[in-house]
C-alpha cells in the first residue's frame, strides 16, 4: 500500500474486512505500508498465492481520471478495494497458473524453448484465448519465429529451440 499516511489505517482495516468478506485467504500478510508523501498518490497492490503455490496479483492506481470525477478520499478507498479485491478474486476464480497480465509476458518464452510447453491460464474466461497483448504477441512470435500456437485457447507451442549465444534454433 501506498497512500498518504493519514488513510493507511483506514484503508488497511477496510481492506482486510473486505477480504474477510470475499474469503479469499486463510491468512493475510500487509508486507508494506508507506506514506506517499502526497494525496494524489495512491497504489494498492494485493498478490494471493494459491494452495498449489501459483503467485497471483491485482493493483490498483489512482488516477488522474479519477480524480477529475472529484471523489471523496472514502470513495477513493471504496473504489480501490473493491477493484483488486474483485479483480483477483476472478483470476482465482478462473484457476490459471498465472493472470491475464503475466500470460502475455510468457508467450516469447514459449515460442523461443525447445519443445512443447504450455501455460495454464485458467478456464471460464470470457476471452480464452488471452488479452489482446497475449493474443498480439502469438502473432508475432508466430510471423517471426515461424511457430503456430495450438490447443483449446491456443495456450501451447512447439517452441524454436533458440541456442543461447547464437541468433539459431531447430
Amino acid at each position: 500500500m501506498l497512500l498518504p499516511a493519514g488513510e493507511l489505517p483506514a484503508l488497511k482495516e477496510a481492506l482486510i474486512e473486505r477480504l474477510n468478506e470475499a474469503r479469499l485467504a486463510e491468512e493475510i500478510e500487509i508486507a508494506v505500508e508507506e506514506d506517499s508523501g502526497h494525496n494524489k498518490r495512491r497504489y494498492l497492490l494485493l498478490v494471493a498465492q494459491t494452495s498449489n503455490g501459483y503467485i497471483l496479483g491485482r493493483d490498483v492506481l489512482y488516477s488522474l481520471r479519477e480524480h477529475r470525477l472529484r471523489m471523496k478520499d472514502s470513495d477513493i478507498k471504496e473504489y480501490m478495494i473493491a477493484t483488486v479485491v474483485n479483480d483477483l478474486t476472478s483470476e482465482i476464480n478462473f484457476g490459471g497458473c498465472v493472470d491475464r497480465y503475466m500470460q502475455d509476458k510468457l508467450v516469447i518464452y514459449q515460442a523461443l524453448s525447445a519443445g512443447r510447453s504450455f501455460v495454464n491460464a485458467g478456464s471460464g474466461r470470457k476471452h480464452a484465448e488471452g488479452s489482446l497483448h497475449t493474443k498480439t504477441a502469438r502473432w508475432v512470435m508466430e510471423s517471426l519465429a515461424g511457430v503456430k500456437f495450438g490447443g483449446e485457447a491456443k495456450e501451447e507451442v512447439v517452441g524454436v529451440g533458440l541456442k543461447a549465444g547464437t541468433l539459431e534454433w531447430n
